[in-house]
């Protein structure tokens, strides 16, 4: 009966272990891709920073020679350049802000379906592991009700006088 017992707990451990392996292995999955996700995230916005900065630093280049220019002609010249070259910085500034707030709400998408599949996938796995709860308290309430059934013959007088134990007096 022991073994039984032993065979029992050995067992609920067991599925009790998996149960806690696949949940631990669904949070690292998470974690992973989440960690995977921000750094991409992170590449994409340093990306689009560098090009953004590298196109600013190359308007403000070409706007210096061309102040070099004009103001060697025409000072007046050179206002009317210099307020259409900030009005284009502003316009070229609104352009990347709208960029990003558009990279941002893309990203945000697609963090929503990660993160419901991730949900629909833990859900997968909890009810695998319920389903296989249920099989194995199924199986190990079937192998107890046999083992009483068996019991009467287990305990039999005879068996005991061979095992040692002494009879009831």
């Amino acid at each position: 009966m022991w073994r039984a017992e032993s065979l029992e707990r050995a067992e609920r451990e067991r599925t009790s272990g998996e149960l806690a392996d696949l949940e631990e292995r669904f949070d690292t999955l998470r974690i992973e891709l989440e960690a995977s996700l921000d750094r991409r995230i992170r590449v994409a916005v340093d990306q689009m920073q560098t090009t953004f900065d590298q196109e600013i630093e190359a308007l403000r280049t070409v706007n210096r020679e061309e102040a070099k220019r004009i103001r060697s002609t025409n000072d007046e010249a050179f206002v009317r350049i210099r307020v259409s070259n900030t009005a284009e910085l502003d316009r070229i500034k609104a352009a990347i802000d709208e960029g990003v707030a558009r990279l941002c709400s893309v990203l945000e998408g697609q963090l929503d379906r990660v993160w419901s599949a991730n949900d629909v996938e833990l859900e997968r796995i909890r009810s695998a592991g319920a389903d296989r709860l249920a099989e194995v308290h199924d199986l190990l309430s079937h192998q107890l009700d046999r083992l009483r059934e068996d019991e009467p013959e287990l305990t039999s007088r005879r068996w005991l006088r061979r095992r040692g134990v002494p009879a009831p007096h």
